[in-house]
């Protein structure tokens, strides 16, 4: 009897919907600046969300924070995939539109598929923007050149 009880009261406990706490979803960026980490002399230039770098981008989002990563993978993604030879990631200037349509969509997955090919992190390549992505990124810093979040000098 003690047995069957206590099935009743764990298949009780799913039926009710106990479950473990959930993360807090991470907010959208909405402007872009600048990011001082320990291993870039003067910062990189990072999506932000009230000057955090902690925040995601998704199609359809319209904002700075879509300014800020069109204009990394212009001048970091775009540049690095074409001097490759990887033709099969390459793609044209973004317009730095603040608009995450089909073309800045595209232009992230290559990028993605890119940090994957190079450094053989298997990141998604679903067109978002999120934390593995915003760690692998390259972004653009104020002499020029281009760095990431993961710290990799």
């Amino acid at each position: 009897m003690r047995q069957v009880l206590t099935a009743a009261v764990v298949a009780g406990a799913a039926v009710a919907g106990v479950a473990a706490p959930v993360q807090a979803a991470e907010p959208t960026c909405n402007s872009y600046g600048r990011a001082l980490l320990e291993h870039q002399e003067d910062g990189i230039y990072v999506p932000l969300y009230n000057n955090n770098e902690t925040c995601k981008l998704t199609p359809g989002d319209t904002n700075n924070g879509v300014l800020g990563l069109q204009k990394n993978l212009n001048r970091c993604a775009r540049v690095f995939i074409n001097n490759s030879g990887w033709t099969d990631l390459q793609f044209s200037t973004l317009s730095e539109d603040r608009d995450f349509g089909p073309n800045t969509k595209a232009a992230l997955i290559k990028a993605q598929k890119a940090i994957n090919r190079e450094l053989g992190v298997g990141i998604a390549t679903d067109g978002g923007y999120g934390p593995q992505t915003r760690k692998w990124l390259e972004y653009f810093d104020v002499d020029g050149g281009c760095g990431q979040l993961a710290g990799q000098p």
